[in-house]
């Protein structure tokens, strides 16, 4: 569990989306990903 990167982890569902996106951090690895193709 790296949730260093977005402190938005409440709100991961929303935020980890976008922060994964724009910082490219794997933070989840897979769920970045899916989230990157879309």
């Amino acid at each position: 569990m790296q949730l260093r990167y977005h402190p938005t982890k409440k709100t991961k569902k929303n935020g980890e989306r976008e922060k994964s996106a724009i910082l490219g951090c794997s933070v989840l690895g897979e769920k970045k990903t899916n989230y990157n193709k879309n």
